[in-house]
């Protein structure tokens, strides 16, 4: 895709191609091309996610670029463009195999998505190590952004996610960031040069695939969950309502919320929720929350609950007692027993085993919503329990 100004009136394509073509699509695609070509001129094999019409594979034809798009429509008007390779997917489930190009680059693509951090995962995954990732986003602070959403049936308003920090932080997770940059003035048909985001209308993200040993393991967790979600045991989706916790100590505690509002719509996700449950599932020593206390809250409140742990022992406790250095060893264990103890007096079965992927995704068909603890590392840089 690239920075447009489209309005309800045709179809897609043939919006794009007239935006293309228009001597304002001209100067933008120039400016974007001349971007996109410094950054990654030295990338053997380049993959461009959403490359809707073709425009880049057109401009850039000393570049080994592979377009891809979710739309037949559009990837015709591209082979018209280019001799290029252009393949039809979907950007949240690529079919590349792992490690195949040096680089991928989209432009304004994953604010549209659905899930954009499927699409970078996936991105992450057919990246080699070293490889480069070139994100191009809408600026929603532009002027240009503004000028667009007042316009009825405009294109701009099909998008899905204008966080643009949290996009940002998610790809910092598979990828060092290296540089951030505002990018492509745009006032009335004026195209210019700027770093000003009152008027850049484009955020630009450009980072290396990392190999630090923590990335590495954050990468392999979400390529594992995503193979598991791609498998054929596990085509079931389960709407859980979201909650966003009020508290960074309570975890936990709306993980279950989301969990009993899922079986029983009427509950109201309230703040005084979320502290009753974190209450019953303290360690006291530690704000963390014990799973065998979530395991009876929910019991408590009518849910059926089992526990699955590989050992009879306060999960993560010498990370718990690296964080918090001044709990008492015998406080927590003595809150855990007695978490445990209330667990199993509600007919709460607990059973000693490694939970598997294979495990989750049976129960995901069987309709159970899985509660699972484990390390922070796994998501974002933070090495404690999650």
């Amino acid at each position: 895709m690239t920075v447009l100004e489209l309005q309800e009136v045709g179809s897609d394509v043939e919006r794009f191609v007239r935006f293309c073509d228009s001597e304002f699509g001209r100067s933008v695609m120039k400016k974007e091309v001349e971007y996109v070509y410094n950054e990654l001129r030295s990338c053997e094999k380049i993959l461009d996610v959403g490359c809707g019409i073709g425009s880049f594979e057109q401009n850039l034809p000393s570049l080994n670029i592979v377009g891809l798009d979710s739309s037949e429509e559009m990837l015709e008007e591209a082979r018209k463009r280019s001799d290029k390779t252009f393949v039809l997917g979907n950007a949240e489930y690529m079919s590349f195999k792992d490690s195949t190009f040096d680089a991928v680059f989209t432009v304004a693509s994953l604010e549209f998505l659905d899930d954009y951090q499927k699409a970078i995962r996936e991105i992450a995954r057919v990246t080699r190590q070293h490889g480069k990732i070139l994100a191009m986003t809408l600026n929603p602070e532009s002027e240009y952004f503004r000028r667009e959403m007042k316009k009825p049936g405009d294109y701009f308003r099909r998008i899905k996610h204008t966080n643009l920090r949290e996009i940002r932080d998610y790809i910092s997770q598979f990828f060092v960031i290296s540089k951030e940059d505002n990018f492509l003035g745009i006032r009335g048909q004026r195209v210019f040069d700027t770093n000003d985001q009152r008027y850049a209308s484009l955020r630009v993200v450009v980072g290396t695939k990392t190999a630090d040993s923590n990335a590495s393991v954050r990468y392999k967790a979400q390529n594992d969950l995503h193979r598991m979600a791609r498998s054929s045991r596990a085509k079931i989706m389960l709407e859980v309502p979201f909650y966003r916790q009020r508290f960074d100590f309570t975890c936990g505690a709306a993980s279950l919320m989301m969990a009993m509002k899922y079986f029983d719509p009427s509950l109201k996700l309230t703040k005084n929720l979320e502290i009753d449950i974190w209450r019953e599932t303290n360690l006291v020593e530690d704000r963390s929350t014990c799973g065998r206390g979530l395991a009876y809250s929910a019991a408590k409140r009518g849910f059926g609950a089992r526990i699955v742990a590989s050992v009879d022992d306060i999960p993560f406790k010498e990370k718990i007692l690296k964080i918090s250095p001044s709990a008492d060893p015998r406080v927590l264990e003595f809150f855990f027993r007695d978490m445990q103890r209330r667990a199993l007096a509600l007919d709460v079965k607990e059973e000693r085993r490694k939970v598997t992927l294979e495990e989750i995704s049976s129960a995901l068909e069987k309709l159970e919503v899985p509660i699972v603890l484990t390390n922070a590392m796994l998501l974002h840089h933070e090495d404690a329990p999650h």
